[in-house]
């Protein structure tokens, strides 16, 4: 680790002054302890000095645009690499650049600017000479190395000047190696290539006795940033994409390694974890930067947040939070940098993020502060009314003090206004619209001791009550086109939306409310019998969904009833008589009806028309009755019952005969038994010859009662008409 007993292994000299140079450090490592006692009670804010954006931080820079690298002189001010402007703007430590240096960094062929990553001062001007005092170097991602500084007069030149180019390198990092036992050298990480070149002064190529290389490095990966931290060089690791030019970010995509100033491989940092193609490097934060004093920060390019490692073991700690304990973000975050000449303060950790996919840029910095605690309280409360919101802030538990400055409250994105804390509450009166959970945001803005928090909580606010009435007839007829009427009503105003109409459970139809709140539904689709008809609105924004009461609708069965005019007639036989038979339609019948007349001998019935379809009103038939002048009488003749009796006699003069003729004289028996025979033979003939059954025909006389029937499907109807015949 970058604290480690592996860091004083290698050359006698280099040992002894790594040993010399970090003894320190490894005190710093046991601030640990008092570090993590104050994690529950100190976070950290950003403040946002300069962009190349209006209303984004206190100043406008607009060459800030994807700054990369930040160095500077002791006691001078910032110097930032713009990648996408190509140029280098110096700002104080407020940010402001006015009447600062300026200038660009032009391409190899001088038509043009080239893309800046990182930027290097020379303090000592080891790369300077007469005519080039304490220089910056810069690289470029076209493979330029560049310098600029004040000449011997002190002018400052309005452009870098190239000093070294190579066309296949992409250089993305620089930084100056000072072991005291070569001569100085600029490292510049080739992120294409995936190496480290290392420059003399003057910028001729070297090799120092180590290469600058992992052994166990993943294939893919290659140097991305790179930082001296004392006797130490950090290099930090990122995937390359495709064309080798930038990193694929990812969580875990990324390591960090330790190497001497010779370019010995020390060890393995950090490995994946909480790396995300990491990029800015710190020393060691300032011994009152709250939870994580005295740690290496790391910052990632490829998420935005800052992770603190510890400098004796290499474990992540964790990232900087703000004071609701939420990660801080950087979008396009790059470099990281503490300062102890009296620029700025020595407890600020100040950054450069290229926002907006590199398309802008932000100058910041990270401070520390107390944790302050939130609340924010809210009552449920009815849509478009007045509800006091109210938030109280507090120091957190084992800070002391009172927070101060003002809270603004937020409905959603909308603003509900901004109050000042009073004995630590705030509160505004607002208006909140539309029926549903509200998010209510209160924000404290933090103020010289405390840092900013804040706290939301759901609102329900409820609609407004309504009352929906229905009217619909009380009868219809089947298939008729029924008016359904539904009005909501609401004190509060007229209610819009839907309104929902239901037979049951089964839905008829919707229908809009116009603008006094009244919804009409046209139907012709009710069953036969009684139907129990609701509504219901559904709501809207504002108001709330009320049904209302059920009304019954009768919708009269289809059928008819039948009578015949006149009742009864009276007919000489053999003519006939004519009534008026009549079809009446009830609940909408317009169905054919059919007539029939019961079968009667000596009657027929006709009917003219055979069938009637009343489907205008009443329909009529005429029925004509035609009778007969006589009707067969059907039975046994009369003369053909003697012969029955006569031979059911001859059989018991017989039977007499057999029983008693023995007591009899023979004479008499012989002729009595002949006389039975005689009359049974003749009695046979008889009935032989003329038969048992025969037929009359008498007048047709009386009064019939003829039965008429009326049939439409399975409706059936009968009327009956007396007819007496004379």
């Amino acid at each position: 680790m970058i604290v480690s007993a592996s860091a004083l292994r290698g050359d006698s000299t280099v040992k002894s002054k790594i040993a010399l140079n970090f003894s320190r450090l490894i005190f710093l490592g046991f601030l640990l302890v008092a570090a993590s006692t104050r994690a529950q009670t100190i976070g950290y804010r950003q403040t946002n000095l300069s962009s190349n954006l209006p209303d984004v931080a206190n100043n406008v820079t607009p060459d800030l645009i994807n700054p990369w690298g930040i160095a500077f002189l002791s006691g001078q001010p910032f110097f930032i690499a713009n990648n996408k402007s190509g140029s280098v703007t110096s700002h104080d430590a407020s940010g402001s650049s006015l009447g600062l240096p300026f200038f660009t960094v032009p391409d190899a062929a001088g038509t043009g600017l080239d893309n800046p990553t990182g930027i290097v001062a020379d303090q000592n001007s080891f790369f300077g000479g007469p005519s080039l005092v304490r220089p910056f170097i810069l690289v470029t991602e076209e493979g330029t190395i560049l310098t600029w500084g004040p000449d011997a007069n002190g002018n400052l030149p309005q452009h870098a000047t190239p000093r070294r180019r190579r066309a296949s390198a992409v250089y993305k990092g620089a930084a100056i190696l000072n072991s005291g036992v070569t001569q100085p050298v600029v490292a510049v990480t080739d992120f294409h290539n995936g190496f480290i070149e290392t420059f003399l002064p003057g910028f001729a190529g070297v090799a120092l006795p180590g290469s600058f290389t992992d052994p166990n490095l993943p294939a893919g990966y290659a140097p991305f940033g790179i930082q001296v931290v004392g006797q130490i060089v950090v290099v930090t690791y990122a995937l390359q994409d495709a064309a080798k030019h930038d990193p694929v970010i990812g969580p875990g995509n990324g390591i960090v390694s330790l190497f001497d100033t010779q370019g010995n491989f020390l060890e393995r940092f950090a490995t994946g974890g909480a790396l995300n193609a990491p990029w800015g490097v710190t020393g060691l934060a300032s011994a009152n930067f709250g939870p994580f004093s005295s740690k290496i920060l790391i910052g990632n390019f490829g998420d935005g947040t800052i992770n603190a490692f510890d400098p004796v073991t290499g474990n992540f700690v964790g990232q900087l939070t703000d004071g609701d304990g939420v990660a801080i973000v950087e979008s396009g975050l790059h470099a990281l940098a503490f300062r102890s000449d009296g620029v700025g303060d020595p407890n600020t950790l100040y950054f450069s993020a290229g926002v907006n996919r590199g398309q802008g840029g932000l100058f910041g910095a990270i401070t520390t502060g107390l944790v302050s605690i939130t609340r924010i309280f809210a009552p449920t409360t009815p849509t478009d009314s007045s509800a006091r919101i109210t938030a109280n802030v507090a120091a957190a538990p084992g800070n002391f003090g009172n927070p101060t400055g003002t809270v603004t409250f937020l409905d959603g994105s909308i603003s509900l206004g901004t109050a000042p804390l009073v004995n630590g509450s705030a509160a505004v009166d607002a208006v909140l619209s539309g029926v549903r959970s509200h998010n209510i945001a209160a924000s404290y803005t933090g103020d010289a001791v405390f840092l900013a928090s804040s706290d939301n909580i759901a609102v329900p606010v409820t609609a407004l009550p309504t009352m929906l009435n229905l009217v619909a007839p009380a009868n219809a007829a089947p298939g008729s086109a029924v008016t359904l009427t539904a009005t909501v009503n609401s004190m509060q105003g007229i209610p819009t939306g839907q309104i929902v109409f239901h037979d049951g459970n089964t839905s008829l139809g919707t229908a809009p409310l116009d603008g006094t709140g009244v919804a009409t539904l046209r139907i012709n689709t009710l069953s036969a019998g009684a139907n129990s008809l609701t509504a219901s609105y559904t709501g809207d924004d504002k108001f709330g969904a009320s049904t209302s009461a059920a009304v019954t609708i009768t919708i009269a069965n289809a059928d008819f009833s039948l009578g015949a005019a006149p009742i009864s007639a009276t007919v000489v036989a053999g003519q006939s008589t004519q009534f008026m038979v009549t079809v009446t339609p009830a609940g909408g019948f317009a169905d054919n009806v059919t007539f029939s007349c019961a079968p009667i001998t000596g009657i027929t019935c006709t009917f003219s028309p055979a069938i009637v379809t009343p489907a205008n009103g009443a329909a009529s038939t005429t029925l004509t009755v035609t009778t007969s002048a006589s009707v067969p009488r059907y039975g046994l003749l009369p003369f053909s019952l003697i012969g029955p009796a006569a031979l059911l006699s001859a059989l018991l003069l017989f039977a007499l005969l057999l029983r008693h003729g023995a007591s009899l004289p023979s004479g008499r028996a012989s002729l009595l038994t002949a006389t039975a025979v005689l009359a049974i033979a003749a009695l046979s003939v008889t009935l032989a010859g003329c038969g048992g059954y025969g037929s009359t025909t008498n007048a047709n006389r009386g009064t019939a009662s003829v039965m008429v029937t009326a049939q439409s499907g399975a409706i059936s109807h009968t009327s009956t008409v007396m007819v007496t015949v004379q």
